[in-house]
């Protein structure tokens, strides 16, 4: 867990400097796996195994999000089609989100990451 904190921490530093380029500098919203996708959204969960607790988010996209795939430690634009299950991601969201569980909300944007 540890590990993988880190490395969020280090590809968030590291793609800062793409923010021009529309990456986000801020904290994502979450950081996790894509369990489900659906025309138009994706679950996110940080944790898949636990069946409650761990954070887990309904994401909707529109025209608007912004995706991005993480390429050693820059970013490259990416497309709602390329969003799979098993993939690890980080998303920042754009608005208010329902507080249900699993959380609600539109991305903003959506950076696809390596494993």
């Amino acid at each position: 867990m540890a590990l993988r904190l880190g490395l969020v921490v280090f590809l968030v530093l590291a793609l800062a400097s793409c923010a021009q380029a529309g990456v986000p500098t801020s904290q994502p919203d979450i950081t996790g796996t894509i369990t489900h996708t659906a025309t138009g959204s994706i679950l996110v969960e940080e944790r898949p195994s636990d069946t409650a607790g761990s954070a887990k988010a309904s994401i909707r996209f529109t025209t608007a999000t912004a995706f991005w795939r993480a390429v050693s430690v820059s970013a490259q634009p990416a497309t709602a089609a390329e969003l799979r299950e098993g993939q690890h991601v980080m998303a920042w969201f754009d608005g208010p989100a329902a507080m249900s569980y699993p959380l609600q909300a539109t991305a903003k944007a959506i950076l696809i990451l390596e494993r």
